[in-house]
């Protein structure tokens, strides 16, 4: 360009040389009259507008071509063949306990509780929230009953309650008879799957005398309280429910139910259920398991509504950002208008300026508010850069994080990026023209080659600047990083080739100002991240000073964060392991703790005079299962209805028992087998018991066969209401029923969960009420001395023998009722005197007779008072013969009777005194 614009300088001083020369020689040779010089000026005149014209010409035709390649240039295209590409700003690694490839599905846990904590009520559990530190230590650590047990539980209970509500609203709804649900049977596996689920819904009724969503959940009873849900997840229901979710739900069918999706694709998961706790489980299984009761919470239809909710208010707010953008535009340009035709003073124009900025300043606010509310909404990332990194902004967690997936970058492109050191040193439209001026002539400007240009740059420039390309490729950068850019070679490409680190992040302020500057505007997946970061630059930044760096990167945590983060710092888990070190198998601790409820357990049915062990000897017995070993100490131990003896694995269930559970089943769903198996073992999964679960399982078993029939209450046994109002054959069928099913299935478990389970049912029926460890004195109202205690056979209530009237002195021999509850003796019936017919002489001896025989209390025998147990002269009662003083007489008497008396008990035929 520079060789052209100097030819084209000299060029014009040699033809003004000859025509300074030709006007000489004219003059000096041949005289010129007026006219002739007159049109020699004109002449020159012509030739000088001409030449301005076409000067302006290729001026105006240089401009157009410019801008034609300016925006040929700007044109978006594939952010690897754009060749100005500057060297991006490098992420921090994330190095947290939280293995990286699953670091995004422990985030969208995170988000998911941030989002939806109130509905999942995380204050009841979390009361100061769920923190990084609390989730990272749920999913890495394998504590018994850690922050893992509450989320878990915290979401079951989620579900349980979401279900009861729906199916409450079900009820309430008449389904119109329409088109049956559309179901594709072809896919065998799924529903294979929905029939499994839908024997697996009815077995916590069938065996343990429960619903699931009423079975109690602690930590020792999650695992299967958690195994049975997923079993049962996907089960069919009935019609109305069906149509009912599928219209509320958004064409839900049990076919589309999480947890039927994670026993199809992870069976494994139910298997290690089945024999261990879940904390015991892999992270990544954890983060499955979580992630399915997350997405089962959201197919309710209260979270879909809460859903589309927020998505109204996102909608409803960016309808009223761009009315507000529209008048603010139309109000400045009005006060333009009236400034131009100075209809407004100064004064005006500033006030008019003022309200201005203050309407931008609340658009600006509600745009933030705005973005917000679309992070609660829909997780989406916020951008890609060139290399198909996604970027991620997170409401729960503060930071930039950069993830990069495989799966997104396809191939190598077929030449390499052409990669310009200078375009880092330079502003891009600079760049541009000078390659435009290096790649124009004056020979070859037409339209055809522009677009040529502006896809190809010039290849000296190129060669000058980057050298040879494959050299570039094979030669690594001076300072050791790799440029992000597709090098065209699949194993060492950093863009397409294989990448290790999944994730990374930035933190901090100046890496959001590289990251822009870096990021070119003309890339097609760039550009939207550039601008992302630009428009939400200082909310970014607000939020990058409360990135939680040592969390994420263990390297660049100070001394004093890491003996902060040692110490825990959680007061409610600090007996995570329930008093057991650090280390110790979780089944190692069950089986401790479950020793010692079995022990405490019988203790207290023996010293509560509730029932008693069948076994020779009971310290013998207590003593082995002390000693971690078993010894039934009986000759064979019976269970189920089939009585089948301790070596038996399996049971089966009367024919009369099958017909009723399949009486009691849901609508068109198959009846329950006639043997006894457990939810996993429908599809064949047989998992095998050990040794240690079965003597545990025998121990329990022996424990409840202990127990009196009449101290069992639902579930294994019937209510006292029941027991009243049902005849006697109903009520041994029924209460047996469910105890011998609830026999089988604990005698086929396979894990402490499943024991504890069983032991907590067991727990749940004893009348512990009927204790008389729990009894109190219903005289003194004191517990204590229970060697001393009687208890009534009719209402249970507590009598110390030394608080009764008269006292006792030994337990009295079979059936002991307290005074209330003392069955009614005949009353002797009283003969009324009747009138006799005398004459007036007769009746004056008889009242002579009486009154001389008037008695005094003096004459009245003296004993202790039947009513306040005092020494005295007693009135006695001429049928049961018990003596009161004439104080304590209820009702109360004026004078001692002269005639028979009987006492007010023995006059009401059903006495109510009060005690």
């Amino acid at each position: 360009m520079k060789n052209s614009t100097l030819i084209s300088k000299i060029r014009n001083k040699q033809d003004l040389l000859k025509e300074k020369k030709k006007k000489e020689f004219l003059q000096s040779h041949t005289p010129m009259t007026s006219a002739e010089l007159q049109k020699i000026k004109e002449k020159q005149k012509e030739d000088k507008i001409k030449s301005q014209a076409e000067k302006r010409a290729k001026k105006k035709a240089k401009k157009i071509e410019l801008a034609n390649f300016m925006k040929e240039w700007n044109r978006q295209r594939e952010d690897l063949e754009l060749e100005d590409l500057k060297e991006m700003p490098t992420p921090t690694p994330l190095e947290s306990r939280i293995p990286n490839d699953c670091f995004g599905d422990f985030v969208m846990v995170m988000e998911f509780l941030h989002n939806f904590g109130d509905s999942v009520q995380i204050k009841d559990y979390f009361p100061g929230g769920l923190t990084f530190d609390l989730l990272e230590r749920a999913i890495v650590e394998k504590e018994i009953a850690g922050p893992l047990c509450d989320i878990i539980q915290m979401l079951l209970d989620t579900i349980f309650k979401l279900q009861e509500e729906e199916d409450d609203e079900i009820k309430d709804t008449v389904m119109d008879k329409g088109q049956d649900i559309y179901v594709d049977r072809r896919d065998i596996t799924a529903l294979e799957g929905v029939k499994c689920a839908t024997n697996a819904a009815s077995w916590s009724q069938l065996f343990q005398g429960t619903p699931l969503d009423k079975l109690t959940i602690d930590a020792s009873t999650l695992t299967e309280v958690l195994r049975l849900h997923l079993l049962a997840s996907g089960g069919r229901s009935g019609d109305n429910s069906a149509k009912w979710r599928y219209q509320q739900r958004g064409g839900y069918t049990s076919f589309d139910d999480p947890g039927l999706m994670l026993r199809l694709h992870q069976p494994h998961i139910l298997r290690a259920l089945s024999q261990s706790t879940v904390s015991d489980l892999s992270v990544g299984d954890k983060l499955a398991i979580l992630h399915c009761l997350m997405n089962q919470i959201l197919t309710f239809a209260n979270l879909r509504d809460e859903i589309e909710e927020r998505c109204e208010k996102v909608k409803q707010g960016r309808i009223e950002l761009k009315t507000l953008h529209a008048a603010d535009i139309k109000r400045e340009k009005e006060l333009i208008i009236k400034l131009k035709a100075r209809e407004i003073t100064p004064e005006q124009m500033n006030q008019e300026k003022a309200v201005l900025e203050k309407h931008i300043q609340s658009r600006k606010r509600k745009s933030d508010e705005l973005n917000e509310l679309n992070l609660f909404t829909q997780i989406m990332p916020i951008g890609l850069d060139r290399a198909y990194r996604r970027f991620w902004l997170f409401s729960s967690l503060p930071g930039i994080f950069v993830e990069y997936d495989n799966q997104l970058t396809g191939t190598c492109l077929p030449k390499p990026t052409p990669l310009n050191k200078s375009s880092n040193l330079e502003d891009a439209a600079a760049y541009a023209r000078r390659l435009f001026e290096e790649g124009s002539n004056k020979e070859n400007l037409d339209g055809d080659k522009i677009k040529k240009i502006a896809m190809t740059p010039n290849k000296k420039l190129l060669a000058e600047k980057n050298g040879d390309c494959e050299d570039t490729i094979r030669n690594k950068p001076s300072d050791g990083l790799k440029p992000l850019t597709c090098w065209a070679d699949p194993v060492n490409c950093p863009v397409h080739g294989a990448m290790k680190m999944c994730w990374s992040f930035f933190h901090e302020e100046s890496d959001v100002d590289k990251l822009i500057e870096s990021l070119n505007d003309r890339g097609l997946r760039e550009h939207n991240l550039r601008k992302f970061l630009i428009d939400q630059k200082n909310k970014i930044i607000q939020n990058l000073s409360k990135c939680p760096v040592s969390k994420l990167n263990s390297s660049m945590a100070s001394k004093s964060e890491e003996i902060r983060k040692t110490g825990r710092g959680n007061s409610k888990y600090e007996n995570a392991n329930l008093n057991f070190p650090l280390g110790t198998p979780n089944n190692e601790i069950l089986a401790s703790i479950l020793r010692d409820l079995i022990l405490e357990t019988e203790q207290k049915i023996n010293d509560g005079c509730l029932g008693s062990l069948k076994v020779e000897s009971r310290e013998e017995w207590k003593k082995a299962i002390e000693a971690t070993f078993y010894d039934k100490q009986c000759d064979q131990l019976i269970w189920g209805p089939r009585k089948r003896q301790l070596e038996d694995s399996s049971t089966n269930i009367p024919d009369d028992d099958s017909k009723s559970e399949e009486s009691g089943s849901r609508p068109g769903t198959p009846s329950s087998e006639l043997t006894y198996k457990d939810p996993l073992r429908f599809r064949g999964n047989d998992v095998e018991q050990s040794i240690i679960i079965r003597d545990f399982a025998s121990a329990i078993l022996q424990v409840e066969q202990s127990v009196d029939q009449k101290y069992l209450k639902r579930p294994l046994g019937l209510d006292e209401k029941e027991r009243n109002n049902l005849k006697e054959s109903i009520k041994k069928e029924d209460s047996l029923k469910v105890k011998e099913r609830w026999e089988t299935s604990l005698m086929s478990s396979t894990s402490f969960a499943q024991l504890f389970l069983h032991f907590t049912t067991l727990d749940n029926s004893i009348e512990w009420g009927k204790s008389i460890l729990k009894a109190y004195c219903r005289i003194c109202r004191r517990r204590g001395d229970p060697e001393k205690m009687l208890l009534c056979d009719k209402c249970n209530k507590g009598h110390h023998m030394y608080c009764l009237k008269p006292p006792l002195k030994k337990v009295p021999d079979g059936d002991w009722f307290c005074m209330r509850c003392k069955p009614r003796e005949k009353a002797v019936p009283v003969k009324k005197s009747k009138p006799l017919f005398t004459t007036d002489a007769e009746a004056d001896e008889i009242n002579e007779s009486r009154e001389d025989k008037k008695i005094t209390e003096k004459d009245l025998p003296v004993g202790k008072c039947s009513s306040c147990s005092e020494k005295g002269s007693l009135i006695k009662c001429d049928s049961c013969k018990k003596g009161q003083h004439l104080l304590c007489i209820y009702p109360p008497i004026r004078k001692i009777p002269s005639r028979k008396w009987f006492c007010h008990k023995c006059r009401q035929p059903n006495p109510t005194l009060p005690d």
